[in-house]
């Protein structure tokens, strides 16, 4: 057998090892809500006890499974229903393809096919001997226009209901916060009944205390309710308004309703620019000119300078569908000729713009993942320069200009980010044609222009830091 051959079969036998782990390492445990009337009941599961009731118990996915409660002296069998697991098993093993025969096959050897059902509430002839212990609390990720604001509303929650309810046991909300969200429960998204399933028996209460957070002219006004985990009984509503002291109203405050419309990110744009011009009849691209030192060489690479807002990444991984105005300010220089436009093939321009707008973007944004498209009106002052033999001639314009942009941008941490993007952007065609005309009288004008170009920015985001947990709470 030839090295290559057995090269071959060696790759393919790792591929195949490496598809088979993963399908075999797929999940195959999850929590299931045991009940009993009356409450209270020793649970017991492949014969250890696991709990009382009500409880989550985390159990072995198979086709048939059960749990035993105990009713006095006696234990009665439960028995546990299962699904098969379409969306779990089918589908994302159908996405391999070729390895989706042996996933389905192990997944449906090692029961990971099944999602178990919740059986029905089991009444018990005996009454339990189980006293109460002390009622558990954890405060969710209010529904917020920000995580940076959701954690502040949750820390006012944490406060006001300490205090309201001094024989409940509230967890520290950032001690259960990586549970919450690394189950889908964030400051805009709530997860599945499944996944619910499995968040309340990691944390391990008996109340959730749920709520939603709105900004008022004064300070901000919060809405919440405690569910509880077993029944999903809501109680009363509760309400608490917070406004800051005087100490505590800054800057940030006094403008926080147009703080969506101000730069976040500042971000340095290496990219591959051209500029375009067409007439009638040709389209005339640029390349960029430079000298033999060293910052003339890097400069036709750093394009430009840019300010804008982006949303701070996800703490989740669940996907969510953007759309906002986003700000643009942006500055560009560059050095550059047209060696096939026959009216200034000879002649070297600079051209700098300087530029600020506002437009539309959507986008979809999953974990510290987005990709957007945005179309931005920018009104800026485009200036171009270009030597003849009467001297330096300048001619500059201020001028309404239109961007299109689509790109992928990731977040290596809070701060940091780098964008892949390629971008469109109009630029006057009456400045071009004034330099032609300088240069070249009589020569065909140009119709319009483009900036087009596609390259890489790396920004740092700065957030803004509201301590709306240190804000005097008004009932």
């Amino acid at each position: 057998m030839s090295k290559f051959v057995r090269l071959v079969i060696v790759s393919c036998l790792g591929l195949l090892m490496t598809a088979c782990g993963s399908l075999t390492t797929r999940e195959r445990h999850q929590f299931v809500l045991i009940r009993s009337a009356p409450p209270g009941a020793d649970i017991f599961y492949n014969g250890e006890k696991v709990g009382v009731t009500p409880a989550f118990i985390e159990i072995r996915r198979a086709q048939t499974s059960l749990v035993q409660l105990a009713d006095g002296k006696r234990l009665i069998s439960v028995p546990i229903d299962s699904r098969y697991r379409w969306d779990g098993s089918f589908w994302t093993n159908l996405v391999f393809f070729y390895f989706a025969p042996l996933g389905w096959l192990v997944d449906y050897s090692t029961g990971a096919s099944w999602n178990m059902e919740d059986p029905a509430l089991r009444q018990l002839k005996s009454g339990t001997t189980h006293v109460s212990g002390p009622a558990y609390a954890a405060i969710a990720p209010p529904q917020s226009p920000s995580s940076e604001i959701a954690d502040e509303g949750a820390l006012l929650w944490e406060r006001h209901l300490r205090g309201r309810y001094p024989n409940l046991i509230v967890l520290p909300y950032q001690e259960k916060l990586n549970e919450f969200t690394s189950h889908g429960y964030d400051f805009d998204t709530k997860p599945g009944r499944r996944t619910e399933h499995e968040l309340f028996g990691r944390l391990a209460v008996n109340e959730i205390f749920e709520s939603e957070s709105k900004e008022t002219a004064e300070g901000i006004e919060l809405k919440g309710h405690f569910r509880n985990v077993f029944t999903g009984q809501k109680g009363p509503e509760e309400v608490i308004r917070a406004a800051p002291t005087e100490e505590d109203l800054t800057f940030v405050e006094r403008f926080k309703r147009i703080f969506h419309l101000v730069p976040n990110t500042v971000g340095i744009e290496l990219s591959k620019s051209d500029v375009i011009l067409t007439d009638q009849q040709n389209s005339y691209q640029s390349v960029n000119t430079y000298d033999n030192t060293v910052m003339s060489q890097v400069a036709p690479w750093i394009a430009a300078l840019d300010l804008t807002r982006q949303t701070p990444p996800r703490r989740e991984g669940s996907g969510k569908f953007n759309f906002e105005f986003v700000p643009a300010i942006r500055a560009t220089y560059r050095r550059i000729e047209f060696p096939t436009l026959a009216a200034v093939q000879f002649n070297e321009f600079s051209y700098l713009t300087v530029g600020a707008g506002l437009g539309p973007e959507i986008g979809w944004q999953w974990g510290p993942n987005y990709i957007y498209l945005n179309y931005i009106p920018i009104f800026g002052w485009h200036r171009l320069a270009w030597e003849t033999e009467d001297g330096l001639n300048v001619y500059s314009v201020g001028a309404l200009t239109f961007r299109g942009e689509a790109g992928y941008l990731y977040y290596l941490n809070e701060h940091f980010s780098f964008r892949l993007f390629g971008k469109s952007t109009t630029t006057p065609g009456n400045i071009w044609n004034e330099a032609i005309q300088n240069i070249s009288p009589g020569s065909p004008a140009v119709d319009s222009g483009t900036d087009v170009s596609f390259g890489v920015v790396f920004g740092y985001t700065w957030g803004i830091e509201r301590n709306i947990h240190n804000w005097k709470i008004f009932n």
